[in-house]
């Protein structure tokens, strides 16, 4: 798979978790986070902006959950 699928199905698979906690949680602001503003500003910021979790998405054959965990517990500290 080319990058720029590669991108476009990780894009996709994000928009898809906003809208699915969108729907559970309708009065809160849940929307994809913005990676790309992260390489100038040097802050961290999920993949799903969500006021309760902190969202790292993955989508693929074999994901890795545990790598995703530490993934996001290293970018909330």
């Amino acid at each position: 798979m080319s990058g720029a699928m590669s991108r476009r199905k990780g894009a996709n698979n994000e928009r898809r978790l906003a809208k699915m906690f969108a729907e559970v949680m309708p009065d809160q602001d849940i929307r994809r986070g913005l990676q790309y503003q992260n390489r100038f500003g040097g802050h961290k910021v999920p993949d799903v902006e969500c006021p309760v979790f902190w969202v790292e998405a993955k989508v693929g054959k074999k994901p890795n959950p545990r790598a995703a965990l530490e993934q996001a517990r290293a970018d909330t500290c």
